[in-house]
């Protein structure tokens, strides 16, 4: 009886070492791979470090400014990019201000289809912005085809959505339609009134009027989106 019970007990004490044993060995690797990955021991610590890093830290861009740079200078020579960075972020703030007010702020040169855009999300959305902040605006793309010119800005920004911190990456696309069959917004020489069907041209085909700067004020904010 007393052979069967020690038994018992150093099967109980061998049970209770290799859970004890388990435990140490599941935590060890738990803290190395926190440490490895968090830089923390404690896991827990190291996804809210992680969350925390996440937040603040702004989302990578796709910037491809010094090869498209070139290209629309040389479909408009005196454009100013910097300028239409601004134009896009600007544009960005006040799409994220009509959804917090809800309602439809005024953004320049705005197009039907982004008005209604943002109308639409007005009515629909449920969610509170704020704290809006621009980090950094560049180009991601650039085409010219069919009459349409667009530029697509890609801007890194965060606000605060419903209590919490977003990082979040938006693009932003602006027109230029030189086709007077693709749209109203084609352009006329002040002087004769010829349409001006080219672009990267300096001066009207028919008068010679200047028309550099009038090309370089003519897009549009067509579409804001996420990317």
């Amino acid at each position: 009886m007393k052979i069967s019970i020690i038994i018992i007990l150093v099967l109980i004490l061998l049970i209770v070492a290799g859970l004890i044993f388990l435990y140490f060995s599941i935590k060890n690797k738990i803290e190395f791979f926190s440490r490895r990955i968090f830089g923390t021991r404690n896991i827990i610590e190291g996804f809210n470090k992680q969350e925390i890093e996440y937040e603040n830290t702004p989302k990578s861009l796709s910037g491809m400014d010094a090869v498209l740079i070139p290209k629309i200078n040389k479909d408009f020579p005196s454009i100013n990019i910097d300028e239409l960075k601004k134009v896009a972020e600007n544009a960005i703030i006040l799409y994220f201000e009509s959804l917090k007010d809800k309602e439809l702020k005024e953004i320049p040169n705005a197009s039907d289809k982004l008005n209604n855009m943002i109308s639409s999300l007005i009515l629909d959305n449920k969610n509170t912005f704020k704290d809006v902040k621009i980090h950094r605006t560049v180009i991601n793309a650039y085409d010219n085809r069919n009459g349409i010119c667009t530029i697509t800005l890609q801007t890194a920004l965060e606000y605060v959505k419903d209590s919490k911190k977003v990082q979040d990456r938006l693009n932003t696309d602006l027109i230029y339609i030189y086709d007077d069959k693709k749209g109203n917004v084609s352009l006329n020489c002040p002087n004769c009134g010829a349409p001006i069907t080219k672009i990267g041209i300096k001066v009207c085909e028919y008068c010679n009027t200047g028309i550099v700067e009038m090309l370089s004020k003519t897009w549009k904010i067509n579409d804001i989106y996420q990317k």
